[in-house]
């Protein structure tokens, strides 16, 4: 894992001691040269807590993040961040749905 000093970085991290980090970002497997890791279920999370809170527009919500996220650094104009994207929001929107259809 690279270091994570920037300040919009570790406000990215959600401001997090950096031995809970060094757990999200372990993988549990790979898409591509993506992990599938421990803040994809963050994601996945978030987008339950968006459906319980009843937000107008989660979608929008989740791409303001991924928006933020590339300000800070950890998205980029590559193939690794797209998929990386289209991963968090996938895991977000199957959070959402989850709540949204019980």
């Amino acid at each position: 894992m690279m270091e994570r000093r920037n300040l919009l970085q570790r406000i990215s991290d959600g401001l997090l001691p950096d031995y809970i980090t060094q757990i999200l970002y372990r993988p549990f497997f790979k898409i591509y040269t993506t992990d599938i890791n421990g803040w994809s279920i963050v994601h996945l999370v978030s987008g339950m807590i968006n459906a319980l809170f009843k937000f107008e527009n989660p979608l929008l919500t989740h791409t303001y993040w991924e928006l933020f996220q590339f300000v800070a650094g950890d998205n980029k104009f590559d193939m690794e961040s797209l998929i990386d994207i289209v991963m968090d929001t996938t895991f977000f929107m199957i959070g959402y749905t989850i709540v949204i259809r019980r």
